[in-house]
């Protein structure tokens, strides 16, 4: 909380953090510039990404922050890590951080992921193909006819959208 009170002279620090610091240190910066949106971060975060001798809690911290920045220029070292991600918890926070960028160029990908062996990883995909918007959710349409493990994660995610628009919806009086 204190390296975000104050504010965005820390930044250079924490970009600094990316490369200079120690595990830990290097996770906190990559979420303190995630939290933040700089977009000058992207660079750095995308190696950390890329390094697989990276511990996987600074990896995911890593993705997290480049989804919360919105760079497309991450979709590519995401969409690699949710397809071929040793580890469940990166496939998620991948599949999390597509879905916050918004990319159709990720659509396959996530579809791909849909069939993951891992629950959170279909879930985390079906929603960022809902979250990308009507190529996301048409593809989550026609999965989710069927009772597979994908159909399934393709029908709570489309659930998940209809109940969010029922909430936006503004009250009218009679």
């Amino acid at each position: 909380m204190a390296l975000l009170d104050l504010g965005t002279p820390v930044l250079p620090a924490l970009r600094t953090a990316l490369t200079d610091g120690s595990p830990a240190a290097r996770a906190l910066a990559a979420e303190v510039l995630g939290v933040h949106g700089d977009p000058a971060a992207a660079p750095g975060l995308l190696a950390l990404l890329h390094d697989r001798w990276q511990p996987p809690e600074v990896r995911r911290a890593a993705a997290t922050a480049l989804g919360r920045i919105g760079s497309p220029q991450a979709t590519a070292e995401l969409t690699q890590l949710l397809a071929t991600g040793p580890v469940p918890a990166l496939q998620r926070v991948a599949a999390e951080a597509l879905g916050r960028i918004g990319d159709p160029a990720a659509v396959p990908t996530l579809v791909s992921g849909l069939h993951a062996t891992d629950p959170g990883v279909r879930a985390a995909c079906a929603d960022a193909l809902a979250a990308i918007g009507d190529e996301g959710r048409g593809r989550l349409r026609v999965l989710a006819i069927g009772s597979s493990p994908a159909g399934r994660a393709a029908l709570a995610a489309l659930d998940a959208v209809a109940t969010a628009r029922q909430w936006r919806r503004p009250v009218t009086s009679r």
